[in-house]
């Protein structure tokens, strides 16, 4: 699933840094949308494959 919005528009789920996902997953009212990133950051959270955005 590509996001559809944001700084992060046009890019696969799984190719958006950890911190993000969980703002989505928690803040963002679109179903599909919040689900695909739970779903994406709790398989990271369960192979400890985070990533993060560099600043």
């Amino acid at each position: 699933m590509k996001m559809p919005f944001g700084k992060h528009k046009g890019k696969d789920i799984e190719d958006i840094p950890s911190d993000y996902l969980k703002w989505v997953a928690e803040n963002v009212d679109d179903e599909d949308i919040c689900c695909a990133a739970d779903e994406e950051y709790s398989w990271r959270e369960a192979w400890n494959k985070h990533f993060y955005e560099e600043v």
